[in-house]
Parts: structure tokens; sequence; C-alpha cells
């Protein structure tokens, strides 16, 4: 990801290793790194002002947010692989969008979020998916 981060200029050191200093993404509130052929999301948790996360059409497996506290809307659509979605330490998350792609190329392993501690969820979209959502007062299959 941080290479990826790199190309888009975010990186101030000047140098082109792939390494991006927490300074220079500390303030950022919005990220799509859509498309990006990314498969990990290490480094995410210095993202501290993220409110707006776009991981669409990547491979991921596992994706942990709890450290993006301020965390209002997430797009993990044709997430191909993800098995583990950790939103536990998101309490501001309003919107959730994942959901694989109509034609079944993306295999979403994912089974159940549990979203006890996201008292704001207004949106779910889950659509041809499987997946349980757990949350404080229901659960949406």
């Amino acid at each position: 990801m941080n290479k990826r981060l790199s190309i888009r200029g975010i990186d101030s050191d000047g140098v082109s290793n792939g390494v991006v200093l927490t300074s220079d993404i500390s303030n950022i509130t919005n990220l799509d790194i859509s498309n990006e052929f990314i498969q990990n999301l290490t480094g995410i948790q210095d993202f501290a002002s993220l409110v707006s996360l776009n991981v669409s059409n990547n491979s991921i497996a596992s994706i942990d947010l709890t450290s993006n506290s301020l965390l209002e809307i997430l797009h993990c659509d044709n997430v191909d692989g993800l098995v583990e979605l950790n939103l536990s330490g998101n309490p501001l998350l309003e919107e959730l969008y994942c959901s694989p792609d109509m034609a079944d190329v993306v295999t979403i392993q994912l089974t159940s979020i549990d979203l006890s501690n996201n008292p704001d969820m207004n949106i779910i979209h889950a659509r041809n998916s499987n997946l349980y959502l757990e949350t404080s007062t229901d659960a949406f299959v």
C-alpha cells in the first residue's frame, strides 16, 4: 500500500522507497485505494483522521480498521479472498458496502461481521453474499 501512496505523491521525503511518513498521512480524511492491486492494508492504522475508505476491487484477506476510530464510510466491495473484517473500533461507522461482484468472479469468504460496536450504522450493502451481520440489537442476514 505504501508504494501506491508514494506513486500518488503522498510522500514528503522525496525518496522513492515505498515508505510513507506517518506525518504525511495522519490528516487524510478520505482515501480511495480501489483497483490498486493491494494485498494488505499495512499502515492503515496511521491514517488517524480517516473518515471514508474505499478498498474495493483488491485482493485482501484481512481488514482490521480498529485504529481508525473516526471512520464513517467503508467500501470493500469485490475484495477477493476477504475472510476477516474487524470494525470493533469504529463507533462512528455509518455506511458499509461489502458485496461481491455480480459475476461471482470475486470470492468474499467473509461469513459474518460483528457490528455491535457500531451504533451509528445506517446503511449496509451486502447483496449477493451470505453475510450474517450481528448488531447490538438485531441480526441482519
